[in-house]
């Protein structure tokens, strides 16, 4: 008798153990998914707030750079209309892996909502935010499997370096919808980013030429 008890207390240890596991690992799953995109696997709006801010803290605390960069997928709603949601789909899974392909550990690439993504680069300044995202930009511009082809509207701000999420976030928007003002297909820096750039190049080495006025703009109108 006591040995089939204390098997069974042995049995019932195992078993909570094991149902203890479990619910961790469930606990687990379910706090990835409500951090990620179910479409492209990319991080959600949600996780992009979260992570964005500890990034921001982080720069704050250690002098570093950080820089936001706003994507959008030209004229989606009418590709979805001539080709159909799961067209559409595809274009979004497409944009995504080419994004996670051509980022660092390090960055973050979230799908900010509908057809438009967010990728924040810690440690990048706004020039390197502007070559990784116009490489992203030509990529995408070859047409697809089907020979369809697609552009994306970019916006680029780098961080100033105290203001809060909302607004480098509120930056690099205004940015994206300036390139889609001025034609589509383009990537266009915030204007303060830029202003920061030219002081500092103005530091580091007389000018030989006049700067340029407004956003640096690249891609074709």
């Amino acid at each position: 008798l006591v040995f089939m008890s204390t098997a069974r207390h042995i049995f019932t240890v195992e078993e909570t153990r094991g149902l203890y596991v479990e619910l961790e690992r469930v606990a687990d799953e379910l706090y990835t998914q409500s951090r990620t995109d179910p479409l492209t696997g990319l991080q959600n709006r949600r996780a992009l707030f979260e992570v964005l801010e500890h990034l921001l803290a982080r720069a704050r605390r250690n002098g570093e750079e950080l820089s936001v960069v706003m994507i959008d997928l030209d004229n989606f709603k009418s590709y979805n209309d001539t080709h159909g949601h799961l067209a559409g789909d595809n274009m979004l899974r497409r944009l995504a892996a080419l994004i996670r392909s051509s980022i660092r550990d390090q960055d973050l690439a979230a799908r900010y909502g509908g057809e438009e993504f967010c990728l924040v680069l810690p440690g990048t300044d706004l020039a390197g935010a502007v070559s990784l995202v116009e490489k992203v930009r030509v990529l995408y511009a070859v047409p697809d499997d089907s020979g369809r082809r697609s552009t994306l509207s970019c916006g680029v701000a780098q961080w100033d370096g105290e203001e809060d999420m909302d607004h480098v976030l509120q930056r690099a928007d205004s940015a994206l919808y300036r390139a889609k003002d001025a034609g589509r297909d383009l990537v266009i820096t915030d204007r303060r980013s830029n202003e920061k750039v030219e002081v500092a190049n103005e530091k580091a080495e007389p000018m030989t030429s006049e700067p340029a006025q407004g956003a640096i703009t690249f891609g074709s109108i």
